[in-house]
């Protein structure tokens, strides 16, 4: 009796690792760029003197990486996500403010090579009537020191927007890549 279900317990082991399917390990075309990210929302410091104030001349958009940036709209800490499109290839890539702040929802034009990601104006996917631009986005590799002093991948980029009732045009996104430690939640 016992070699009987020796036997069937061999070919039984047999039979299920025979069928077993083999399936290959992928990923998203551009994982290396996607995540869930902490940041923050600034406005131009320069851009609001300029608008408000009547102070100096309106900024150099190519200069924008020197621009002073800080926190005007008092948005505090919110969260960007950025994933691969539905087509899965490394030189697109969606980027969605997830109905936090200002509404946006892109697919910008995406470098995996070198991490970084923009789009010229284009038709914002969360609501109609408004363009919006990408401006000089880029992931760093643990570049960011998350509150627990942790490192994570830090992201920044630039957003322009056609419809901005207030004047603004700019604003600057950055922060770090969600570790899904409770210290580094906002």
């Amino acid at each position: 009796m016992k070699k009987i279900f020796l036997i069937i317990t061999v070919i039984g082991a047999f039979i299920a690792t025979s069928c077993e399917h083999e399936y290959e390990n992928w990923y998203s075309a551009d994982y290396e760029l996607s995540g869930e990210w902490v940041v923050t929302v600034q406005q131009s410091v320069d851009e609001y003197l300029y608008i408000f104030e009547d102070e100096g001349a309106m900024p150099n958009p190519a200069n924008i990486e020197s621009w002073e940036w800080d926190d005007i709209y008092g948005t505090g800490v919110t969260s960007v996500l950025t994933y691969n499109s539905a087509a899965n290839i490394p030189t697109e890539l969606i980027v969605d403010d997830n109905h936090t702040f200002w509404d946006y929802k892109v697919k910008v034009k995406a470098n995996n090579d070198v991490k970084t990601f923009e789009i010229d104006e284009t038709p914002n996917l969360a609501y109609d009537d408004c363009d919006v631009s990408i401006i000089g986005g880029k992931v760093l590799k643990d570049a960011a020191t998350t509150p627990s002093g942790n490192p994570a991948d830090s992201i920044v980029f630039y957003v322009k927007f056609s419809d901005d009732s207030y004047g603004f045009t700019y604003m600057k996104v950055s922060g770090f890549r969600k570790t899904g430690f409770t210290e580094d939640e906002h």
